[in-house]
């Protein structure tokens, strides 16, 4: 499996070409969620009237965090709002109706 042949001329394996498509389809995605993610959170964060300009600066440092890490961050947000649900499920359905 040389990445070169007899004539010198450039080949890709077949395997080689599918970790490559695999790694630039993931980071598409990854980059595509972290946009997605970063507007609506950045949304939310200029939408708060009461938050002052060092509360501000220091909520935007942690905004660039998340949406860096958002594979990390995304699941237990997730999973907090699930715990939050199923304490108030309750008053959630009385809400609705």
């Amino acid at each position: 499996m040389s990445i070169y042949n007899a004539d010198q001329n450039f080949t890709i394996s077949r395997g080689l070409m599918f970790n490559l498509l695999l790694t630039y389809v993931g980071i598409t995605v990854y980059l595509a969620f972290a946009w997605s993610l970063l507007k609506q959170w950045l949304f939310f964060l200029m939408d708060d009237r009461e938050m002052s300009r060092k509360q501000h600066f220091l909520s935007g440092i942690i905004l660039v965090l998340i949406t860096i890490f958002w594979p990390i961050v995304v699941p237990f947000a997730y999973i907090e709002l699930l715990k939050f649900h199923r304490k108030h499920n309750k008053e959630i359905d009385l809400l609705k109706n």
